[in-house]
């Protein structure tokens, strides 16, 4: 029987589509013997890339956090290959660029929408250490490939945001779960992406609050260039795009439970990932539709059911 529409979105920053298809290709990811169609894969990065481009005039002044690898480059010339042309894109500052830019960041707060603008992007998972361009690694390693999070870096980001600079990040994921060959059946918090947001969110002035930009499941303007893309790749399979019919899969309320609700869709979260049904008190907002031990539940050859969530007011579903 043919597969029914389904779209894979990744909260990555590290890898577009094709990374990803190379991962779900490969054990122990590895779904089927040929790769999951581009058609059927979107990513964080994408979303924040379809943002960037759409949104930051020609003339910005960016710096770009990354996990390596220009595959971020090439996700934006995907885009719009002439205003990315137009703009200063580095990947590190000395102070005194830092400090011009900031001053430059300062001076366009109160610009029009079409003013060049001075913008930190964050195209990570984490670590912006690793030299593969975010395809490989168990995310363990040290300063292999690059400076890493240092403090230099960390004080350029400062001086920029503090002075009125964008931040636009790819998922407020705090950390990404992680198990490692010496410590079999233990798994370890690797620092995420939102976690370097919070960090750097304090230092952004109360009135420039609103150029804080996450672009994945869950973001603020995650619903707009994210799950709206994920509907039309639907809809490009055959789906009708009524949002009834749709559910997201996900192991975490912030980000794949509240994306779903910001974009009128169900939801299922798993408990085989990174958090569980019994925390939903913890999350008034981000309530799940449906709750299930793993996919194996969902999936119509595994072990048959999932349930509604607390309080959600919903049937459960005999597969």
């Amino acid at each position: 029987a043919a597969c029914p529409p389904h779209v894979f979105l990744s909260n990555t920053g590290s890898k577009g589509p094709e990374g990803t298809q190379r991962k779900l290709h490969h054990a122990p990811y590895k779904l089927h013997h040929a790769p999951v169609p581009l058609s059927h894969i979107m990513t964080a990065a994408d979303a924040q890339a379809d943002y960037m481009t759409r949104t930051l005039p020609a003339g910005s002044r960016i710096l770009v956090v990354s996990g390596g690898g220009s595959f971020w480059r090439v996700l934006l010339e995907r885009r719009d290959r002439e205003r990315v042309a137009s703009w200063d894109v580095r990947t590190e500052l000395t102070d005194e660029h830092a400090m011009r830019w900031a001053l430059e960041a300062q001076a366009t707060r109160c610009a029009g929408p079409a003013a060049p603008r001075v913008v930190v992007a964050f195209f990570i998972d984490g670590n912006v250490c690793q030299a593969d361009g975010g395809d490989g690694g168990d995310g363990f390693g040290g300063s292999e490939g690059g400076a890493g999070w240092n403090y230099s870096l960390i004080k350029h980001c400062a001086f920029l945001l503090g002075h009125g600079a964008y931040l636009v990040y790819t998922a407020d994921d705090p950390f990404n779960p992680q198990s490692h060959k010496k410590h079999a059946g233990a798994v370890f918090p690797l620092p995420g992406p939102g976690m370097f947001a919070s960090m750097l969110r304090p230092v952004v002035p109360l009135e420039s609050q609103d150029r804080i930009l996450c672009c994945g499941k869950g973001g603020n303007v995650g619903a707009s260039f994210m799950m709206e893309q994920a509907i039309e790749m639907l809809k490009q399979q055959g789906h009708s795009g009524e949002r009834d019919t749709i559910m997201t899969v996900g192991d975490r309320f912030g980000t794949d439970v509240r994306g779903a609700a910001h974009a009128g869709l169900k939801s299922c979260l798993v408990e085989s990932g990174c958090e569980q049904i019994r925390q939903q008190d913890f999350y008034p907002t981000d309530r799940a539709t449906y709750w299930a031990p793993s996919v194996d539940y969902i999936h119509p050859l595994g072990p048959g059911r999932y349930e509604p969530s607390f309080d959600s007011g919903s049937q459960g579903h005999s597969l």
